[in-house]
């Protein structure tokens, strides 16, 4: 008679992270995976997935900027504001279209207006070898544990 024991393997997730530099959510790290998102929306209107403060952040359009990606191995990540009253930098500078993002750049929503960095990364979680595995939606969290970053010890 054979036994199959129950297994688990690892799969690999792509998530985005956005920390939020300045501003009102300063310190903030906001983290997407990527198979529950086609894009990103960036602004003060509550229907968006990065949301700024509606009062403090108040340089923000409702409606500011979108992130968008393919799905491409690696993906390539792209930016657009979305007719901003107070314009979209990337890095410092103005864009006026959709443009490259790209690990660490700096997005500033309006002059003068709160600052995130842009970011992805691959971690590992548990899944059965049916393939069922459960993935977070979006997770707000300060701290991103760093022994599930592919390429990262324990031992740091």
């Amino acid at each position: 008679m054979l036994f199959v024991e129950a297994s688990l393997i690892l799969a690999a997730v792509l998530r985005i992270l956005i920390r939020h530099r300045t501003g009102a959510k300063a310190g903030q790290v906001e983290v997407y995976p990527v198979s529950r998102y086609n894009s990103l929306s960036l602004g003060r209107d509550v229907g968006c997935d990065v949301r700024f403060h509606p009062t403090r952040d108040i340089v923000v359009s409702r409606n500011h900027a979108l992130i968008e990606w393919n799905q491409d191995e690696p993906p390539m990540f792209r930016i657009s504001d979305l007719l901003s009253s107070n314009g979209t930098f990337l890095n410092g500078r103005r864009i006026g279209s959709s443009v490259l993002l790209g690990a660490n750049d700096k997005i500033q929503l309006g002059t003068d207006g709160p600052v995130v960095e842009f970011g992805f990364e691959d971690v590992v979680r548990n899944a059965s070898l049916t393939g069922e595995h459960q993935i977070d939606a979006a997770i707000r969290t300060d701290e991103i544990p760093q022994d599930t970053i592919i390429g990262r010890s324990r031992d740091g």
